[in-house]
């Protein structure tokens, strides 16, 4: 992984690996720091028995050869998908080489170039006659290595994906478990092909393939063990008192917790959670009347925002960081149960929301359209109708009107679209065993369509629709 803060993406798989008597070494490429490494931290304090390393780095002519060609050829994956692909394709080409970089600035021909196949073929080829880094390639086969898990493998300056390389040069079978929900269509391309992809859900297995040019024989679906922290919770919610208290608002009037994105989404939307403020004082509705809004910034995105504390609106970040420790998971977990509904405009807590089934309403702004409705992910979220998606703050206060009165329509919704999309082998399967599974059969060299029938027997042929929803 990239740095531990990665950790949370994969703790289950790991605890289940561990839990089925395998050895464990997790390789990181750099320190995320203390604030990303609480969670991993947490874990490691609790006694599992892990070995922890850091991960080599390729050196040499090579290494500058194929980081420019990596970020050149997901460029050009990105000027061949349409206008749609804007916002990311333009934040890509800041990644090229500087003299790139500039050649490709508003010119249509250098784009146009990118565009053909042969380009991608041509940056394909480096890849293909480079070799794999000596040194990686040397301690994978002194620690004797079984299997290489390596997640993510296409971010930006991607170091992880030597690991990839050097086990397929050695004949060690290679796994990357898909790290986030937009992770194969906002990021970079897979620059060498896993021996197999642990996807979430069919969406993924369409992606991996169509953008990846990952054959379909090389993916299974196993659910997203990030998300398996909302199902079964034996932790019991705190008093509604309690977590106002906390926050800072009135126990006895209601909230809506309006989440906020990332920079790279939407870097200052207080304007729209004060326009929001504004209608629900301006509804006649006398259920809105007292409604409190607490707004919660993206762990990513933290800075002061003075005008939501001077327009009366609680903002509530328990500490830096993602919420990875088992206390902040369950505070956040409060702080969703508690709200009459959820709003915000495009970001992964709105996931969380639907997982721990709460009214989830998307603010769908012009000013953001590039990074929301534009995109695969958030556009499959509106499709699951799990996600209320309103065009303006006056049909956001509307549909917020309807939830209030005790509006449930999207309640089946929410429901199928954990069974389709955290969890689809079962409600009740823990997708982070099915990741196990997959890995550990993985390391015998079975393939997909053999691992995908053992994770089935193994998990009991649960339906879709298992017993166990999210608490």
């Amino acid at each position: 992984m990239r740095t531990a803060g990665y950790f949370p993406y994969h703790r289950t798989t790991i605890e289940h690996l561990l839990q089925r008597g395998h050895q464990v070494t997790l390789l990181f490429d750099h320190d995320s720091g203390p604030i990303d490494e609480r969670g991993f931290q947490e874990w490691l304090a609790a006694g599992h028995q892990v070995t922890v390393g850091k991960t080599l780095r390729r050196g040499g002519v090579w290494r500058r050869v194929l980081f420019a060609t990596r970020e050149a050829r997901s460029y050009a994956s990105y000027c061949r998908r349409g206008p749609d692909a804007k916002f990311y394709r333009e934040r890509w080409r800041q990644y090229l080489p500087p003299w790139l970089h500039r050649q490709s600035e508003d010119n249509r021909l250098v784009r146009a170039v990118f565009r053909v196949p042969f380009t991608q073929q041509l940056l394909g080829a480096v890849e293909r006659i480079s070799p794999a880094s000596p040194d990686i390639v040397a301690a994978l086969r002194r620690d004797r290595r079984e299997c290489v898990v390596v997640s993510p493998i296409n971010l930006r300056f991607d170091e992880e994906v030597e690991y990839v390389k050097a086990a397929k040069k050695l004949g060690v079978p290679a796994v990357v478990p898909v790290l986030s929900w937009d992770n194969l269509t906002t990021k970079g391309l897979f620059h060498v092909q896993p021996d197999l992809v642990l996807a979430w859900h069919h969406g993924h297995c369409e992606e991996a393939q169509a953008i990846h040019r990952v054959p379909a024989d090389r993916v299974v679906i196993t659910g997203s063990p990030f998300f398996d922290k909302w199902f079964g919770i034996k932790r019991p919610l705190s008093a509604r008192g309690t977590t106002c208290s906390r926050i800072g608002i009135d126990p006895d009037k209601p909230y809506l917790l309006y989440l906020g994105s990332s920079a790279n989404i939407a870097r200052d939307e207080s304007w729209l959670v004060i326009a929001v403020l504004q209608a629900i004082r301006r509804s006649e509705d006398p259920a809105l009347d007292g409604l409190q809004i607490v707004f919660k910034p993206h762990p990513a995105n933290l800075r002061p925002i003075p005008r939501l504390d001077e327009a009366g609106i609680a903002v509530y970040q328990r500490e830096r960081g993602r919420p990875d420790t088992a206390d902040a998971i369950a505070e956040f977990r409060d702080i969703l149960h508690h709200a009459v509904a959820v709003m915000g405009v495009n970001t992964t807590g709105m996931l969380d929301a639907v997982l721990c089934d709460r009214p989830c309403i998307a603010l769908a702004a012009k000013k953001y359209r590039q990074t929301q409705a534009d995109t695969p992910h958030f556009q499959r979220m509106q499709e699951s109708k799990a996600l209320l998606t309103a065009g303006s703050v006056r049909v956001a206060i509307e549909m917020l009107s309807r939830i209030m009165a005790g509006d449930q329509r999207s309640a089946s919704a929410r429901r199928r679209f954990a069974a389709t999309y955290a969890r689809p082998r079962g409600l009740g399967s823990d997708a982070g065993l099915a990741a196990a599974i997959a890995i550990e059969l993985a390391a015998q060299s079975r393939n997909a369509n053999e691992i995908d029938k053992a994770i089935d027997r193994e998990l009991g042929h649960r339906s879709h629709y298992g017993s166990q929803a999210p608490t």
